[in-house]
């Protein structure tokens, strides 16, 4: 079986291309009837064409990136309700004796960031360079 020569021609027009795909057609079989006109697409259905599969790896990437995301935070807020938690008897005795307020809330807060911390020392690669 013989293998046909392809080639690629490209035309710039000024009238919509979907117009011109008759008269595109007879002007080639005019010049050699032998020759197949297949394929007539605009630029911007090939470029599409082209990039389609780009964006949609993107997309998939975003939304992957975001459900990693949200697992981490709920994680991270499991892990900081639960050491709150086992803390609610200490800010307890802390609210009778009449401590005040902002000194029981910073400490939850300061345990908070120093879990943070600690989780982001923990996975490797992540916040630090």
């Amino acid at each position: 079986m013989q293998q046909r020569e392809t080639r690629r021609n490209h035309h710039f027009t000024l009238v919509p291309p979907d117009r011109l795909n008759n008269a595109f057609r007879r002007e080639v079989q005019a010049l050699d009837g032998n020759l197949p006109v297949t394929d007539r697409r605009t630029l911007d259905a090939m470029l599409w064409e082209r990039i389609r599969s780009w964006l949609d790896y993107g997309s998939m990437f975003s939304i992957f990136a975001a459900m990693a995301l949200l697992l981490a935070s709920v994680g991270l807020n499991a892990v900081i309700g639960h050491s709150a938690s086992q803390r609610t008897q200490e800010i307890g005795i802390r609210i009778i004796t009449g401590a005040p307020d902002y000194r029981y809330r910073l400490k939850v807060i300061t345990l908070e960031l120093s879990l943070s911390a600690d989780a982001s020392r923990a996975a490797p690669g992540s916040f630090r360079r």
